[in-house]
C-alpha cells in the first residue's frame, strides 16, 4: 500500500510539474545560413548606455564611419546579411548585401505619399562591402532611420488581450486596404528603380530577376 502511495504521489508532482517557458527573443548570431536565430543584445535597448551618435550630429559623420558602427554598435537585430544597430537614443542604422536600395524609397513614399506610420529616413547609400569569406566586394545599402522604441509585435502579442490584438489587427488592416488602393502610374518593379534594378521578393529567384519593362512581361 505504501509503494502504491508513493507512485501516485510522483504522478501527481509530475503532473503539476511547471512546463517549460518560450526561449527569449535573444539568440547568438546566425552563420547566415538561415538555419540559425536572429541575433539581438539587450544593450541596445538600454538608453542609458552611450551610442555612437549621442554627442555627434548625423550630418559630421561620414559613410565610411556608419559602415564601421554597422560592425560595432550594439545590435537590434542580425540575421544572415541583415544587420540593424543603434546609433543615438534616436537612430538606428540598417545594413547589409541583403538590403535593398527600394526599401528606402519605399518608406519615404509610405510617410510622404500614403501618410504611413513609418520610420523617418535620414540618409540611404550604397557601398562596396566584404562578401563572405572577405575575399572579393559586393554591393551593399545602407539606411539611417529614427528609432521607435518598445516592443515588437512579435514580442508581445502572446501577452496581450483581445481587445488589444483587435485593434492591432485593424490598424493593419486599414494599412492595407490603403496600399492596395492606391493606384501608381508607374512601370512594374521597386518604386523609384533604376533603369537596371532587378525585381525582389518570394516570386523571384534568389538573385532577383528583371527588370520589366511592362506588365506583360513580368506575367510571362
Amino acid at each position: 500500500m505504501g509503494s502504491s502511495s508513493s507512485k501516485s504521489l510522483k504522478r501527481k508532482k509530475s503532473a503539476t510539474r511547471t512546463q517549460p517557458q518560450a526561449a527569449p527573443l535573444i539568440h547568438q548570431p546566425s552563420n547566415g545560413d538561415g538555419f540559425g536565430k536572429p541575433f539581438r543584445d539587450p544593450r541596445a535597448r538600454d538608453d542609458s548606455i552611450l551610442f555612437p551618435l549621442n554627442e555627434r550630429q548625423l550630418s559630421s559623420v561620414s559613410n565610411q564611419e556608419l559602415i564601421n558602427m554597422l560592425s560595432t554598435a550594439p545590435k537590434l537585430y542580425e540575421y544572415g546579411a541583415v544587420t540593424i544597430v543603434r546609433l543615438s537614443k534616436y537612430l538606428v542604422l540598417k545594413g547589409g548585401r541583403r538590403v535593398s536600395p527600394s526599401e528606402a524609397r519605399n518608406m519615404i513614399f509610405a510617410a510622404d505619399s500614403l501618410h504611413l506610420p513609418v520610420p523617418k529616413v535620414h540618409r540611404s547609400f550604397a557601398a562596396d562591402i566584404p562578401a563572405i569569406g572577405g575575399i572579393s566586394k559586393v554591393k551593399g545599402f545602407f539606411i539611417v532611420m529614427d528609432y521607435i522604441s518598445g516592443p515588437t509585435v512579435e514580442e508581445c502579442w502572446d501577452n496581450l488581450n483581445l481587445s488589444q490584438r483587435e485593434s492591432i489587427t485593424s490598424q493593419v488592416v486599414t494599412i492595407i486596404n490603403n496600399m492596395q488602393s492606391t493606384t501608381l502610374d508607374l512601370p512594374p518593379g521597386p518604386v523609384g528603380a533604376t533603369a537596371d534594378e532587378k525585381f525582389e521578393g518570394p516570386w523571384f529567384t534568389e538573385d532577383g530577376a528583371g527588370p520589366f519593362a511592362t506588365m506583360q512581361d513580368l506575367e510571362n
